[in-house]
């Protein structure tokens, strides 16, 4: 046998957001980081007026492209182009999320079972048009993060709830082209934003309290995390493409953080996450007057750019591919999953 495949998984990963779709293909191998074999952008413009056709066409493209040269790219690596499974973000317009917390008390000690989550949660909503998935990100047991709760005794319980909606029709749409492109049916949706939640805490661990907003062409998406926890998140339906000249995305932005603020103190530090044409818009839109209040103190804010070179220690890049902060987090979220 002239070439031995190690053990692992290979995966497909689809990034659609309002400024561009980008893709990936990684392989994941236990003790070892995940490593990017092949990688593809296509910027969408936003000219023609229909985002979600433009974003179609570009997926439509970007699947031709990861088999006709990604398949080869991964062959070289990994001795074989076959994909094992394909993992899709979808951003902002297509994908919204908020975040809750359940909880219970009781007088005597009681086992926190997954029936138990279960019955915590309560059934979802049904939104019309829309896929709801809820996810646990995390689980506190008398007050105490817990990371395996299952089998534990408790008198309180909280659990930190995510729930994401997803456009059926483009939904739809994507499994269409990626079916197509991978003969699979093995494609699973994740949250941007809980990515970024998870990368940001692996890269700067002492970090405990942080916004984390990431601002594409048409869309801003801000999550709110104190003491490790992710409290909030949400999004305006402002972007790049206006922020330097639209005092209302200014004034979006700032009534979305109220809504945060209103509920806990904001974090002094920000991760942002753009492009480094709009970087500098986005950091002068936090000097203006209807922002900075909001924080109740003169002492200046801590804004940390996120950017691919961060986790060229924690994502590995070969081949023919090329370092992007949104691939990489999304490969860590598939790490984490493998």
């Amino acid at each position: 046998m002239l070439f031995s495949k190690p053990n692992g998984t290979s995966v497909a990963l689809i990034d659609i957001n309002s400024s561009d779709v980008g893709a990936a293909l990684v392989r994941i191998e236990e003790g070892k980081p995940p490593s990017l074999c092949y990688s593809v952008h296509i910027p969408l413009e936003g000219s023609g007026g229909n985002l979600t056709a433009e974003a179609l066409l570009a997926l439509e493209e970007i699947g031709n492209r990861l088999v006709r040269e990604g398949a080869p790219a991964l062959r070289a690596v990994v001795g074989e182009g076959r994909v094992d499974r394909v993992l899709v973000s979808l951003g902002s317009p297509w994908q919204e999320a908020s975040i809750e917390t359940k909880k219970v008390q009781k007088a005597v000690p009681f086992t926190y079972t997954k029936s138990f989550t279960v019955d915590l949660l309560g059934p979802a909503v049904d939104v019309s048009g829309r896929s709801v998935t809820r996810t646990v990100i995390a689980t506190l047991l008398n007050g105490y993060l817990t990371p395996e709760p299952y089998g534990k005794q408790a008198k309180r319980a909280e659990a930190i709830v995510l729930t994401t909606s997803l456009d059926n029709e483009i939904v739809d749409s994507v499994e269409k082209i990626l079916r197509s492109a991978f003969h699979t049916r093995d494609i699973q949706y994740s949250s941007f934003l809980e990515a970024a939640y998870h990368s940001i805490q692996s890269l700067y661990p002492h970090e405990k309290d942080f916004l984390f907003i990431c601002v594409t062409r048409e869309a801003t998406e801000i999550i709110s995390v104190k003491r490790g926890y992710l409290l909030d998140a949400g999004a305006i339906s402002c972007g790049s493409s206006s922020f330097s000249t639209a005092q209302g995305c200014v004034g979006s932005l700032s009534g979305l953080l109220r809504e945060f603020a209103a509920r806990h103190a904001l974090p002094r530090t920000i991760f942002v996450l753009t492009d480094d044409k709009s970087a500098g818009t986005v950091k002068e839109a936090f000097n203006d007057s209807s922002l900075h209040t909001l924080w109740l103190s003169d002492v200046p804010l801590a804004t940390i750019p996120v950017q691919a070179s961060q986790f060229s220690g924690a994502v590995k890049t070969q081949g023919f591919a090329e370092g992007n902060a949104r691939i990489a987090m999304l490969a860590l979220m598939a790490a984490s999953e493998s």
